[in-house]
């Protein structure tokens, strides 16, 4: 009896993350659709919502889930499912010049879930602002370092970077808004 009560248990916590994990990966997928325009400077990598989504994801649930939702949305754009940004997919876009922000995203994933499973992070407003700048700033550097290298360095910084201080000021700051609310 005792052995069927802790099988059960399992298989509920397994299907439980199966659920946040494919939730996740959706969430994501929606929101490389959402346009994040601001009037900086002109580029030709889409803004987007999903950063504020995957850091806010991760650090809500655990770096585990928070990655394995990424992988599952990185998996489902290989495959040629419509998810990346501006209905885009295919190895083609998983290997790049925006792929660095792509790989950035487990990255980031993983530092932002792993902060958030730490005692009384979730309850101070200055560390969950942190944590999504430190998620934000991961995310950025990789993938303006990838885009260095497809461009120059000096393009990467001035059309991978550059353009998205403020957006990612702005969802730095609603990403801890969010999570402090919730």
């Amino acid at each position: 009896m005792m052995k069927n009560m802790k099988s059960e248990v399992i298989n509920k916590a397994v299907y439980n993350d199966i659920f946040l994990i494919t939730l996740g990966a959706m969430f994501i997928s929606i929101s490389a659709q959402m346009p994040l325009s601001l009037p900086l400077l002109p580029t030709e990598i889409p803004g987007t919502w999903q950063t504020f989504v995957i850091l806010v994801f991760a650090f809500l649930t655990n770096r585990k889930i928070g990655i394995l939702a990424v992988f599952v949305y990185l998996f489902a754009g290989a495959l040629g499912l419509p998810v990346f940004a501006e209905s885009s997919s295919g190895v083609e876009v998983l290997f790049g010049k925006t792929s660095g922000y792509l790989f950035g995203f487990l990255v980031g994933a993983g530092i932002v879930g792993h902060l958030g499973e730490q005692e009384n992070w979730k309850e101070n407003f200055g560390k969950i602002l942190l944590t999504m700048f430190l998620g934000t700033a991961v995310i950025v550097l990789i993938g303006t370092l990838v885009l260095g290298f497809f461009i120059g360095f000096k393009n990467g910084i001035t059309y991978g970077l550059t353009p998205f201080l403020l957006g990612a000021v702005i969802k730095i700051i609603l990403g801890a808004i969010f999570v402090k609310v919730i």
